[in-house]
């Protein structure tokens, strides 16, 4: 039997885990869906929106560009996203196309272009899935951004522009989480002593992508602070970003004192680049321990997996 229900746009961005603003893009840029009109002009969407919608996701994180796989059918995209005989060329487009992104994007940087960098963010967001757009691009990005400040190349004041511009960006993607209320949830912020916060605001997006709840607290927070905030949320892992500096002495006593208080069973994951500084405490406190985010997903679904079985 044809299935002739209509969704509002609230509903398939629940049912694609897209947000609102990139389905009216893939829409109005791409012409990916057609979506009816009631009278009183509201969006209406078929199931076959929704099937394509979520197809062109998967095209999207298999490498391709929405430009290049929107005007296909439904059945065209079922094939593109089985077939990856091409992975390997496409992967090298895929670091060409995000290369150039970059360096236009530097350049903005450079000359503190706040409308043109937040323009090409917010292109790029509606252009990759959140996965390609974290991974491929922005972690890149604030690796070169790093690099060129180190060999002189730009200014602190152009590193700062950087950062407050891309905090404000990855911040208002965080604020559509659409997963359901029942799903497990995750507080991702940086241990007292650490100030820089975006690979916990990164590892918040990446949690929800894979259908967590996450909690970003920001930066910079001591354990006692970090226990209350997930006993008050009923939380089931906590991540702390450890990005600079890599030998703080108060690190070590701040790991014991939070694996105390929240007990044996919580999940305490940790990342970023100099949390191989705080082995021996990553060790001591039964922690988890990432080096980089593209382990992240099996190790949220292995807690997912321990969670459903307790």
């Amino acid at each position: 039997m044809e299935n002739t229900s209509k969704y509002n746009i609230k509903s398939v961005s629940f049912l694609t885990n897209l947000n609102i603003h990139t389905i009216r893009a893939w829409e109005k840029r791409y012409s990916a869906i057609t979506p009816e009109r009631t009278e009183t002009n509201r969006r209406m969407y078929s199931k076959e929106d929704v099937d394509k919608l979520n197809l062109l996701s998967e095209a999207l994180k298999n490498g391709h560009s929405i430009g290049s796989v929107a005007h296909l059918s439904i059945e065209e995209i079922k094939n593109l996203v089985t077939n990856k005989s091409n992975f390997s060329l496409k992967s090298a487009q895929n670091l060409s196309k995000f290369q150039s992104l970059i360096d236009q994007s530097t350049l903005h940087i450079s000359n503190y272009d706040y409308e043109k960098f937040e323009k090409l963010l917010l292109e790029c967001s509606v252009n990759f899935s959140k996965q390609s757009l974290l991974i491929d691009f922005v972690i890149p990005l604030l690796e070169e951004i790093g690099n060129l400040w180190e060999n002189g190349k730009i200014r602190v004041t152009h590193e700062h522009f950087a950062v407050s511009v891309l905090r404000t960006f990855l911040g208002s993607l965080i604020d559509n989480n659409l997963n359901p209320p029942n799903s497990p949830k995750i507080i991702s912020t940086t241990p007292e002593g650490f100030l820089h916060e975006l690979g916990a605001l990164i590892a918040a997006l990446f949690a929800m992508d894979f259908g967590w709840n996450a909690i970003f607290l920001g930066a910079n927070l001591p354990a006692e602070e970090i226990s209350a905030a997930a006993k008050a949320n009923n939380v089931n892992a906590i991540l702390l970003s450890l990005v600079y500096p890599s030998d703080d002495p108060r690190t070590g006593q701040q790991l014991r004192k939070l694996r105390k208080y929240v007990g044996e069973d919580m999940s305490i994951i940790i990342s970023g680049q100099s949390a191989i500084g705080y082995l021996k405490f990553i060790e001591e406190t039964n922690s988890l321990l990432i080096k980089n985010l593209t382990e992240f997903p099996e190790l949220l679904k292995n807690i997912r997996e321990k969670i459903s079985l307790a």
